[in-house]
């Protein structure tokens, strides 16, 4: 088993060869001005991230900040539904709880989300899950 010092420099690296050398593509002035260093991550790569975080109880913050660091609607359900299927069971409702609403296709695509989650898992991430108007 990987230490989470390993699991936090899989992600350093994947995300360094990504972005940003100074902040790995999640917030300098830089990124911002320049635009996200993380937008071109497909579906398959957030899953393949998720699953270099071996504890389990980091995998919801880790692709949190990944996930804004994407950009405004460059996170998808799809994205969502990958890293679901690829991380640790016992952290789905709080990684949805805390991605979800990143998901710029939630409205349109929440199925794929829910098609991921046992019922007392929807149950416990329902609020994370229901669009709300702006």
């Amino acid at each position: 088993m990987k230490s989470r010092s390993g699991d936090r420099e899989v992600v350093k690296n994947f995300v360094q060869s990504h972005g940003c050398t100074e902040c790995h593509g999640l917030g300098c002035s830089f990124c911002r001005s320049s635009g996200s260093r993380l937008q071109g991550i497909t579906a398959a790569q957030f899953g393949s991230i998720t699953e270099a975080i071996d504890y389990a109880f980091d995998q919801p913050a880790v692709l949190e900040v990944l996930a804004r660091g994407m950009g405004p609607n460059a996170m998808t359900c799809q994205h969502l539904a990958t890293s679901i299927r690829a991380g640790h069971d016992s952290c789905k409702p709080e990684t949805v709880r805390a991605v979800a609403h990143l998901c710029g296709d939630l409205a349109r695509n929440k199925q794929l989300i829910l098609a991921e989650l046992s019922e007392f898992e929807i149950f416990l991430c329902h609020d994370a899950l229901t669009v709300k108007d702006l």
